[in-house]
């Protein structure tokens, strides 16, 4: 059994995070790979990374295999050290005699590997030569191949700091995401306990559009003081349920961004009852409204209507009676 560095799983995260393992052909890789077979003068170069359970060829001259199994090969041992690892004679050691490449195509013979190791000092992976003969390589070849497994790390470190920076996107739009839907779960729920409080509350709320006028919510208290069902004060406008002697304060405050007025409403049975609203606009087109009834039988709407009488009498305006209307 092929022997782990004692680092193992901190190599096999320095790996990782170059997220090479399984992209796409590179002809600045390829290049590279071209370039160590020429120099040894080697049928076969390749440049793999050492995974977990496989080694994976990012670039592979005169190889057809995109990856093997880690145990037994080569380059598991080559990560082992930190310079060049030769084999001159595969098929007489014992640690390759029966590897698969040895003893049938392409019947390896030579290898020759130098480990990949990142700025952080971790053996990732290997640029090999191999070839079907026995054979070695000069002190010359041993240097030129240091010199293009530099070159395989330049090229990692440079794609390493875009595939950063689009990790960092992922991360910051994945953040973005979570804490967009966390917001979307916080206004849910803070829109179910606003429309339990405008469901639940003994004073009428409603709101309306402040350009038409026009009623958009009603709640059950406000429905149950006017006297019409929730669906009919949605087909009606404040003026509707308006006395006309209020119009012109109703106007008025329809201007303001808040306001508090006193006034007659008037009820399906024709009862005009006295009460107080207080109006907030909270959007360009809606207001808030709360409406309290103050007087809902007959002797406290006519003290109400007797204290707005001057009021009544300045715009000549006569007050048949707060009862019923026949």
């Amino acid at each position: 059994m092929t022997s782990k560095p004692s680092c193992e799983s901190a190599r096999l995260e320095a790996l990782h995070r170059y997220e090479i393992l399984g992209t796409l052909p590179d002809p600045a890789f390829d290049d590279l790979a071209r370039l160590a077979s020429y120099i040894c003068h080697t049928p076969i170069a390749a440049i793999s990374f050492v995974d977990a359970e496989r080694q994976w060829f990012k670039s592979a001259v005169g190889l057809n295999h995109r990856e093997a199994p880690r145990e037994g090969a080569f380059c598991a041992h080559t990560i082992l050290g930190t310079d060049v690892f030769i084999v001159e004679k595969a098929d007489e050691d014992e640690r390759f005699s029966g590897h698969p490449w040895v003893v049938e195509p392409p019947a390896l013979r030579f290898y020759a590997g130098i480990p990949l190791i990142s700025p952080d000092g971790y053996a990732i992976g290997t640029l090999a030569v191999m070839d079907a003969a026995p054979r070695t390589l000069s002190p010359e070849q041993q240097a030129f191949l240091r010199t293009i497994t530099n070159q395989v790390m330049a090229q990692l470190e440079l794609r390493k700091t875009p595939q950063l920076d689009n990790r960092r996107e992922r991360d910051r739009r994945k953040e973005f995401v979570t804490e967009q839907k966390e917001a979307e779960e916080i206004i849910r729920e803070s829109e179910l306990k606003l429309r339990s409080i405008f469901d639940q509350a003994p004073v009428g709320i409603a709101t309306i559009n402040s350009l038409t006028g026009r009623f958009k919510s009603v709640n059950p208290s406000y429905s149950t003081i006017i006297g019409y069902t929730v669906e009919e004060m949605l087909d009606r406008t404040f003026l509707d349920i308006t006395h006309p002697d209020e119009y012109r304060s109703v106007r008025l405050a329809s201007s303001l961004a808040a306001a508090l007025l006193d006034g007659l409403f008037e009820h399906p049975a024709k009862i005009f009852f006295y009460g107080v609203v207080f109006a907030r606009a909270f959007r360009i087109s809606a207001t808030v409204l709360a409406l309290r009834p103050v007087a809902v039988n007959s002797s406290s709407v006519a003290a109400a209507m007797f204290a707005r009488l001057p009021y009544c009498l300045s715009k000549r305006v006569r007050l048949i009676s707060p009862i019923p209307i026949t």
